[in-house]
């Protein structure tokens, strides 16, 4: 259960609403030698860019989110201890606060050794972590078959699974709650970006 000091610190956060920001981020690529640059820093893979890839990747989680519960979710970047970011939504309670851990199955030409399940398993380091969300952003071509997934001794709140489904990376999918039996797939749109799982390099 979230404690008063921990809302008090979610309270103070600066939350941005998701579909502005990565409007503004893809602003990016109206600069001049934009497709010149260095893959790295044009796909924000350089430690430097870290907080704000992650902003980004929040971001695309929370449209999905909100698309498929009819909310409009802002998001703060803020890591700290086992979550990177905070989700916020309003209703007629008041506001509510979910803590995101954020991962990502990389593209297969930064590290073809990993898997979707290895991936995974490394959630059930996770202990007392019942409020948590895992936000997984699987950034290659891959098939996923729900009954292929082990996921016995993940012990976080709930594990979703997101992914563009163009090379335009304007059309999403969003798949979970994997932790629960029964769960469902809901496909969602983003403002056009900057594509980060080329085959170029990153």
């Amino acid at each position: 259960m979230t404690d008063k000091m921990q809302l008090k610190r979610w309270r103070a956060l600066q939350y941005r609403d998701p579909i502005k920001f990565l409007s503004e981020l893809n602003q990016l690529r109206t600069i001049p030698g934009f497709e010149k640059l260095d893959p790295k820093l044009r796909n924000l893979r350089l430690p430097e860019h870290r907080p704000l890839a992650e902003l980004r990747q929040a971001a695309i989680f929370c449209i999905g989110m909100g698309q498929r519960l009819g909310k409009e979710i802002w998001v703060a970047h803020q890591e700290d201890g086992d979550y990177d970011a905070v989700a916020a939504y309003r209703d007629v309670e008041g506001i509510h606060y979910t803590p995101i851990q954020l991962k990502e199955l990389v593209p297969e030409h930064l590290n073809p050794a990993a898997t979707l399940q290895s991936e995974l398993t490394k959630l059930r380091k996770y202990r007392d972590s019942r409020d948590l969300a895992v936000a997984f952003m699987v950034n290659r071509l891959t098939r996923i078959v729900p009954a292929e997934l082990d996921v016995t001794g993940i012990e976080v709140g709930e594990v979703w699974l997101y992914g563009a489904i163009d090379e335009d990376q304007v059309s999403w999918m969003l798949l979970g709650d994997i932790l629960q039996q029964a769960w469902g797939r809901s496909d969602f749109v983003v403002p056009r970006m900057p594509p980060v799982w080329s085959t170029s390099g990153q």
